[in-house]
Formats: structure tokens, sequence, C-alpha cells
């Protein structure tokens, strides 16, 4: 067998065909009331998906199922062969636990309009929360040396010209295991481990 014989058996052993250029990446998801949210990567091109359903499609693959046990979303690639992609995970290599399953509310208003909140948040990542009337949350969780968990927060709301104006942008320090809330205007969220 040549050298570029070779190189080519190598190639179509290792998935470097056309078809399997796009390789996928979960890379995160959200629960909001019974909605849930995916987050994928392709891995060739670094794109990103928006926040979408089952059901939707990125980049010719469609969202089938998702599992929330196991953390595992079902996929069915342009040839109609299904995959399972697993939750991703982090790059950071200083956390120990790099994952954070949050739960709780989110309250509209005078507490008329609340919605249950589910999340796997991932260390030194920006998780967004689409939550009403144009305006969004992005959440980033950073481990401390001293084991606390530090919670960037970033209240956003879309305007009509599409730029989106800052509203606040709170800190939270907290400790793992520990619950935390965040109120901005008449948004109030509250998580719990």
């Amino acid at each position: 067998m040549s050298l570029k014989t070779s190189v080519l058996v190598v190639a179509i052993l290792c998935g470097a065909t056309p078809a399997s250029r796009a390789a996928l990446e979960f890379r995160g998801y959200s629960q909001i009331g019974d909605e849930a949210l995916f987050s994928l990567q392709d891995t060739a091109d670094q794109s990103s998906s928006p926040w979408i359903t089952v059901g939707k499609t990125f980049h010719d693959y469609t969202l089938v199922a998702f599992d929330p046990k196991r953390e595992v979303l079902t996929v069915k690639a342009p040839d109609g062969a299904l995959a399972q992609l697993f939750l991703r995970a982090t790059s950071i290599e200083a956390a120990k636990d790099t994952r954070l399953r949050i739960s709780g509310t989110i309250t509209f208003g005078t507490g008329d309009d609340i919605q249950p909140v589910k999340a796997t948040l991932v260390m030194g990542e920006e998780t967004v929360f689409d939550l009403k009337d144009g305006t969004s949350l992005r959440l980033k969780p950073s481990p401390f040396q001293d084991g606390n968990i530090r919670y960037d927060a970033v209240f956003e709301k879309a305007q009509d010209d599409g730029t989106k104006k800052k509203l606040s942008s709170p800190v939270i320090v907290s400790r793992p295991g520990q619950g935390f809330s965040i109120k901005t205007g008449d948004v109030v969220l509250k998580f719990g481990p």
C-alpha cells in the first residue's frame, strides 16, 4: 500500500469525508417553563446555533429528542441517520465541578407571571436566557480559588433598531449549593442548586 493510499484510508476511517465535515457539539440547554432550548456548535466552522427547540434545524441537522436525565440530545443527520450528542464537557480545567445545574423561578411584575427555570451552566461560559418582551439575561459562572462561584449577569433589552441596550450588570458571589437571586426592574430570578 502506498503512502497516498494509506493516508486516504486513515482519513476515511477518521470520518474526514465531505459528508461528515459538519461535526456538531451539544454545548448547552436551558428550560424555562415547559420549553427546552438547545445550543449547538459546528466544530468545523466554529459557528453556533441560536437557542433552538426540538424539531428545529441547524446546519441540516434536525433536533429529534432530548433525554434530560442523561443530558443527551438526539439529532437527525441530512442522510437520515440518528446520532446522540452528549452535553459537552468544558475546557476550563481549573474547576472541579464544571457544570452547574440550577433551577428556580422567573417572576415578572407583581408576581402574576411566574415561570419555572432549569438550566445547566458551564463554568467560564455564558448562557443566554430569553425572558420577556425582548429582555434577555446573559449569565456566566466562574470559580473562585476559595470555592465560591461568581456569576456575571447582564440584562439587555432589544431595541427597535436591532441593537441591545444594557439594563444592568450585577455580579453575584455564591457558595456552591447555595441559592441566589437577581432583580432588575420588574424581573426577579431566584435560583437554587
